[in-house]
């Protein structure tokens, strides 16, 4: 069994904390042992490292490599692979439904898809994480949804685009297929929720987080025939980048993220030269 196999429960739901993975590298090399030899005994490019060393990477390394860090640690250095992870930006998937967890992968969803806009020209003057923006009305009441932005992607200034995240991999009591199955449910409640709301909002996309879970919805909903702009979205959390986008709609128009933009997602050397803009800062509710 491949050692990343023991941490298979480990999860992303966030970019690395760039900091302390450095300092943990550093650690992890040793006093006596140049960055050259260690990357030779962990079996990678000096240049990886460099990256980490250095903080260029944008999003999180692989597990595989993390791994490869803690096995060839200096044994002094109390580096371990819980702390390599933690700081790469994962975390146990039983922990994923503490408050603080939950917080961190929205906002790292959240500044994916700010960053996702900005890098196609596009303008966000505001991003709502707090009622009354995120309660819209549907056939159950009122829902709540993880956040709203206004912008001028859909071809009208300020208009409201509304994101909602659904994942899988915090509901211990079902199985996968059965929180699937779940999900199947809401996307129903969703579109649904766009008749109810649309006088306020100009589109309504699902964020997910997993790969498999976002094509398993996308060929539930491909019959669909939709008059508003409504949208599946998956998120690569890993290479904090939009891997794909696909509109439940007669028309294309609507397409903000489309897949022959997001090429880059799996080019690492781009990473380097994208920028990355602190939400944190920028927005208020």
């Amino acid at each position: 069994m491949k050692n990343s196999e023991k941490y298979k429960n480990y999860i992303h739901i966030g970019t690395s904390d760039k900091d302390a993975l450095a300092d943990l590298v550093m650690k992890a090399k040793g006093p006596k042992r140049s960055m050259r030899r260690f990357a030779e005994d962990i079996g990678v490019n000096p240049s990886t490292l460099s990256r980490i060393i250095n903080k260029k990477t944008c999003g999180s390394n692989t597990i595989e490599i993390i791994i490869k860090i803690a096995e060839n640690a200096d044994p002094d250095s109390g580096v371990t692979t819980e702390m390599l992870l933690i700081a790469n930006g994962m975390v146990l998937q039983d922990n994923l439904n503490k408050t603080e967890n939950i917080k961190k992968l929205r906002n790292s969803v959240l500044g994916i898809v700010v960053n996702e806009l900005y890098s196609r020209g596009y303008s966000v003057s505001h991003v709502y994480q707090t009622p009354p923006y995120t309660i819209l009305n549907s056939v159950l009441g009122k829902c709540y949804i993880d956040f709203c932005v206004e912008s001028n992607a859909l071809g009208i200034e300020n208009s409201i685009w509304v994101f909602d995240i659904l994942t899988t991999i915090h509901r211990n009591e079902l199985n996968k297929e059965a929180s699937i199955d779940r999900i199947r449910q809401w996307i129903l409640m969703y579109v649904g929720m766009i008749a109810f709301n649309e006088d306020k909002i100009n589109k309504i996309s699902i964020l997910f987080p997993e790969k498999d879970v976002y094509y398993s919805i996308l060929e539930y909903v491909k019959g669909f025939h939709l008059h508003n702009a409504f949208s599946l979205i998956y998120i690569d959390i890993e290479n904090s980048c939009i891997g794909e986008e696909y509109i439940i709609k007669d028309s294309q128009e609507s397409i903000v993220f489309k897949l022959n933009d997001t090429d880059q997602c799996n080019d690492n050397d781009e990473f380097e030269n994208r920028i990355v803009y602190d939400i944190s800062t920028q927005f208020y509710d």
